[in-house]
């Protein structure tokens, strides 16, 4: 004769990451990890740090990385509950803080120094959503540039490392310098008023 078991033998599969992409960003980067067998039970990590996911199918998993991790190596805990570790690196990108530009205003072709935390050599800058060429030595926190010399608005200035980017305070204001257009009356005794006529004028100008 025979019996039957009352629930049926279930067979335990393990899942596994087979991709990842991208392998890099900032946190709060979404990434997609490609595999088999994923479990609606299935946790992933990276440092320890477990990873928001997004959507889930067998074989496709959308997670975020979680702010203040590190680099490190993509972590999976399945059905077993034993935490695996895949072969797939995550790198964290910080993001660069701009704190401050010396000047902070000036004429175009304005060389101007960069002060803040982050900075890298292959960082890029940009003068709004233009490229900009470093001079000299890039420090982790500084670098020197020239604003553009045939610019005629104020904008912002980025540094970008790869995805990662900061953004400076404030613009950097192009200041023309002024011009005089005239001048009445022509000639005077010493201490004579005279008018001025002319552009760019401020509160700073000086005759």
């Amino acid at each position: 004769g025979e019996a039957k078991s009352a629930s049926p033998f279930a067979v335990r599969v393990n899942s596994e990451v087979t991709g990842l992409r991208p392998s890099f960003g900032p946190a709060g980067t979404t990434v997609t990890l490609t595999g088999r067998d994923f479990q609606p039970g299935d946790s992933f990590s990276l440092g320890g740090l477990p990873l928001a996911v997004t959507r889930r199918t067998p074989i496709q998993v959308t997670a975020v990385i979680p702010q203040h991790a590190n680099d490190g190596f993509i972590e999976w805990t399945s059905s077993d509950g034993v935490l695996r570790t895949s072969r797939f690196r995550f790198s964290v990108l910080v993001n660069p803080a701009v704190l401050a530009l010396t000047p902070a205003s000036g004429p175009a072709g304005t060389s101007v120094v960069i002060s803040g935390e982050h900075f890298t050599p292959q960082s890029r800058v940009f003068y709004g959503s233009r490229p900009l060429a470093t001079v000299g030595r890039i420090k982790p926190n500084e670098l020197t540039v020239i604003i553009p010399p045939n610019t005629t608005r104020s904008d912002f200035l980025w540094v970008k490392n790869g995805a990662a980017q900061g953004r400076s305070p404030r613009p950097f204001e192009i200041v023309f310098p002024p011009r005089i257009a005239r001048f009445v009356p022509a000639t005077g005794a010493p201490g004579s008023d005279v008018k001025i006529f002319g552009a760019n004028f401020s509160a700073q100008t000086r005759f």
